[in-house]
């Protein structure tokens, strides 16, 4: 025999209307809001993965090898860019603009 709760979801799906006397109605549909692979990274061309990177800029053998990461203010109201150069260990800060 169900539970009260999946007697009531198998009296919706018939075209029921227990679930109208639940508490929460479940009227929307649950979405998990947290731990999604999509987004940034798929929308990036060209991309290299770190695990790419030459054996001299990971020994920072040589100038110009620069990496890049992206900082976003608290409640997305803004972002920066930084840039850093693994040799020299210079650092640019820029605002992101949109």
């Amino acid at each position: 025999m169900p539970s009260g709760y999946q007697h009531v979801l198998k009296d919706k799906c018939a075209g029921g209307k227990l679930y109208l006397n639940l508490r929460r109605r479940h009227t929307k549909k649950y979405r998990k809001r947290y731990g999604s692979r999509t987004g940034s990274v798929k929308g990036i061309p060209n991309r290299v993965d770190i695990d790419e990177r030459p054996e001299a800029a990971n020994q920072r053998l040589r100038l110009g090898d620069w990496e890049a990461d992206t900082m976003i203010g608290k409640g997305h109201k803004g972002a920066l860019v930084t840039l850093d150069e693994r040799k020299s260990k210079l650092r640019l800060a820029l605002p992101v603009a949109n």
